[in-house]
């Protein structure tokens, strides 16, 4: 287990949004990155549904975990400092 991962370390360098000020690429957002992996408001109100019985929306924890979720499912496959998770799901 790779406990960096629980950062959003492991997807700078996929996303590679710049830093507003120096050198590098800054952690993404959980938005910027579900952005990055194509998940939409839709696909988290769907996973949000299948999770936990209802629909919820932005500022809702849930909402943030089923974001983790569909992020963590699709960055198995886009993201290769992912990969390690394939074994643990």
């Amino acid at each position: 287990y790779d406990k960096t991962f629980c950062s959003m370390k492991n997807s700078v360098e996929a996303c590679k949004l710049p830093r507003n000020r120096g050198i590098g690429y800054k952690y993404p957002k959980l938005s910027e990155l579900c952005e990055y992996l194509q998940i939409d408001d839709m696909d988290l109100r769907i996973a949000s549904q299948k999770l936990y019985g209802e629909s919820c929306s932005f500022h809702d924890a849930r909402f943030d975990t089923s974001a983790l979720y569909l992020a963590v499912n699709k960055g198995i496959d886009k993201i290769e400092k992912f990969k390690f998770l394939k074994n643990l799901l």
